[in-house]
């Protein structure tokens, strides 16, 4: 957490982001890839609801740290080719990636630690969805 705070220590929410409350956002890409990871570690509960993929950051951050807990090479053993998302050598960095996603959320874009305003996704009406899809979409949206 040292390291990730140091990262984002000049970040913080800016005034023009929407709304937290009563929203709901979009996790993709990196977001997407080790949530998935952890559901598929058994790490990240699945919900009631087939294909509810909404978390909060401490949620994030619990499956992170078991992660951390059961130790790479645990980890890998038990992972390799599970997910048909993570590459075996992405595995080692599941963990990280979850923790990271949990503490930009909080402290990069200013949802609470208990906010379940995200749904992480992988496509969107059969469209895969990446950060370079939501730029595009942000920059026609901006002309």
């Amino acid at each position: 957490d040292v390291g990730i705070q140091r990262v984002l220590r000049k970040f913080s929410p800016s005034p023009q982001q929407p709304r937290v409350e009563g929203s709901r956002f979009i996790g993709m890409s990196l977001f997407f890839y080790s949530v998935n990871f952890a559901v598929h570690a058994r790490v990240l509960p699945t919900r009631g609801r087939r294909g509810d993929t909404t978390y909060s950051a401490a949620e994030l951050r619990t499956a992170a740290e078991a992660m951390f807990a059961e130790g790479h090479v645990s980890l890998y053993q038990r992972m390799r080719g599970v997910d048909p998302l993570t590459p075996d050598g992405a595995i080692a960095w599941r963990a990280f990636d979850l923790l990271y996603a949990a503490r930009l959320l909080i402290d990069g874009y200013g949802f609470t630690a208990d906010d379940r305003a995200v749904e992480f996704v992988g496509e969107i009406n059969g469209t895969e969805v990446e950060w370079t899809l939501g730029a595009l979409y942000a920059k026609i949206s901006s002309l």
